[in-house]
Parts: C-alpha cells; structure tokens; sequence
C-alpha cells in the first residue's frame, strides 16, 4: 500500500476541515495506507495527532509519499507543495469571496483573492482534485483543473455518539425556545441576519426564546464586537455568543435546540446542516452556493431574508409536532446519503489516480 499524508495550514479543534482530515486519515489506515497529518498550526488539543510543517519538508523530495492539500485559504503551505517530488491531490473546501469579506478591499479581502490566485497555480501540478460539494467541484474546473470529482464530507459517527453535558441540558432545557447557530463568526456566516430572524420571533411570537451562537469568536473580532453591539442596540439579551466548545457541549445544544438557522451567503458544504438533520434539528436555511446541494429535499429552502416570514416558518416548526416530525424524519433520510462507505469508494478511486506503481517506502512517522 502507498504512503498518503495529508496537509493543511491549520489542525483546529472542533473546525470542519481538521475534522475530515482526521477521519480521512483514519479511513486511509483501514484500507492499509499509511498516512499522517502536517500541519502550520496545531491546536494543543490535537498535538498527538499531526506533525509539523518542518517535518514535511523533509518528506518533500521523496517521490513515493502522495500528498493530499487541504485547501481552503492562502498560505505559504502552496507554494511548498507545488516542489513535492510526490503526486499531489487537491482536496478544496471553497475560498471565501473577496466581497464577503468584512473590510472588503482590506487585508482579508486580498488575502481571499490570493487565495483564488493560488488555487489557480495548482491545477498545473496537482493528479487529482475534488471538492466536498458539486459547488466547490465547479469552482476547480474553472480554476484549471482537470476532471475534479466530488468527495463529500461525512461525519464521524463516534464523534456524534458521545453522551451530551448534562449540565448543558439542565441549562438550556427550561421551557424556553432554543434557536441555534454554529459557525465561526465571520462576516460572510451574517450571523446579523440570523439576529434579525431571532429578534422579530423573541419580540412578535414568544419572548421566552433565546439564540445560542456558537463557534470561533477570534477569527473576526471587530466583526463579533459589531454583533455585540447590534444586540444592545436591539435590546436582546437572550442572545449567547458561547465560542468554541468541547464535542459533549456541542451534541448537548444540539439536542436542547428547537431551530437550527443559517443565514449564511457562502458555504462550500456547510457541515452544521448536516449535524443538524443526523441530531433532528429542524433546519432553516437561506438558499446560497452549496447549501440547497448539502440539504437537497429536506429542511426549510429560503431563497429571501425576510425576518418576520422565517420567524413565522420557526414558529411552526416548533408549534405544529406534525410538520416537525415530518421534516425531521425527511432530514434523517437525507444524512444517510452521507454515509462512511461511500466516502471509501470515492477515496479509492481518487488514489487509484494518483498513487504511483511503487514498493510502499517504510514511514515512521508518527500521529
């Protein structure tokens, strides 16, 4: 069997990406590869599980390990694998549109159309390219590359298995109505739409609601310092920022959520939606880049923002059983597409692309 690594700038704990490439690497070792994870950042959480980007470097000259890029955003991770003596995959979880951006001609503006550059650059070497979505494999055949293929993201069942904080529970199951959002908070996520939504349910139908917003409140302060202020401004106070969180407290809001809501304008998958229909969240959802793919038939389509008529659709999604039970149960349906055995077909075929007509070369390395 072949030598398989996977990089990517960042091994976040609790991010979508690092995720996947944990479970990818998992998948590859059960079909007999050996594989590890290089990473520029890795979170302490996670030490055990990647290596350092100095410790690819010096696998770089060897033409036996296959690499496979995580690539998401810019990072001086590009250039260095393009001079990998190995074959090269490309595995692309969509670049954020310059415009969406906060500052939108600022830094994180040029730094996404760098990113869109780079992205480029790679179809000249890369063997194989596929995105988690058809969305994102449009975007690799318009960036040059050759043939992509889509390899959807799946969920670690053992993940979503562990027993959920109690304390959470008790916290948040106390007659009130949950909305729940998870993302980072970026300006792209417009977690202000999702406050609207919430604001015109919590003062027009039940007051006795609260909006729980969760993910990464570092990546866009000044963004999050707006979201904050909106909230004052609004009079809300039932709305809770809670950061990242630890696996048991993620599953444990889920399961005390009424409403999932997403108001994002730019997803290349969007994996809370799929956490939701596996957990039995009703999902409402605004229709843009890969969102209607990744939720297909189920859950609620919105194709415009207008508060008052989401509010009006959350209300009923948590007031008439019937049509809750129906969407859950259509959503339930819909996660099972994403299943573990056919990310391995897809996986198989991929490498069959790429992987060399080598002796395996013995690999030490560790996590």
């Amino acid at each position: 069997m072949a030598t398989i690594h996977q990089i990517l700038p960042n091994l976040e704990f609790g991010d979508a990406i690092g995720n996947f490439a944990l479970l990818l690497r998992r998948v590859l070792r059960q079909m007999g590869h050996r594989s590890s994870i290089y990473a520029r950042f890795i979170h302490p959480r996670l030490r055990w599980h990647a290596r350092s980007l100095r410790a690819a470097r010096r696998l770089f000259s060897r033409p036996d390990v296959i690499w496979i890029y995580h690539y998401s955003t810019a990072s001086e991770i590009t250039p260095m694998i393009r001079t990998a003596a190995g074959p090269l995959g490309v595995i692309y979880h969509s670049v954020t549109p310059p415009a969406l951006t906060l500052d939108g001609a600022g830094a994180l503006a040029a730094r996404c159309h760098i990113a869109e550059d780079d992205l480029c650059s790679l179809a000249v070497v890369a063997r194989m390219a596929a995105g988690v979505s058809e969305y994102d494999r449009a975007q690799l055949v318009a960036a040059g590359f050759r043939a992509p293929e889509v390899l959807p993201i799946v969920l670690d069942d053992a993940r979503f298995s562990v027993k959920p904080n109690p304390s959470i529970l008790r916290r948040y199951n106390d007659g009130y109505v949950n909305f729940l959002t998870v993302s980072r908070v970026v300006p792209h996520k417009k977690i202000e739409d999702v406050i609207g939504v919430f604001h015109y349910y919590h003062e027009a139908i039940q007051p006795r609601s609260r909006l729980l917003v969760v993910g990464d409140l570092r990546a866009a302060p000044a963004y999050t310092e707006q979201l904050a202020g909106f909230c004052r401004y609004l009079g809300l106070r039932d709305v809770c920022f809670t950061g990242k969180v630890a696996q048991r407290d993620l599953v444990a809001l889920y399961r005390t959520a009424h409403v999932y809501l997403c108001m994002s304008e730019h997803e290349g998958f969007c994996v809370p939606l799929l956490e939701s229909m596996t957990l039995g969240v009703p999902v409402i959802a605004y229709k843009c880049a890969a969102v209607a793919e990744t939720l297909g038939d189920a859950g609620v389509l919105v194709r415009e923002k207008r508060f008052d008529e989401i509010g009006e659709m959350a209300h009923l999604l948590v007031s008439d059983l019937a049509l809750r039970r129906r969407i859950i149960e259509k959503q339930r349906q819909r996660a099972a597409n994403f299943r573990e055995d056919a990310l391995r077909d897809t996986l198989a075929r991929l490498i069959r692309q790429i992987a060399p007509p080598l002796q395996p070369a013995e690999d030490r390395s560790p996590g």
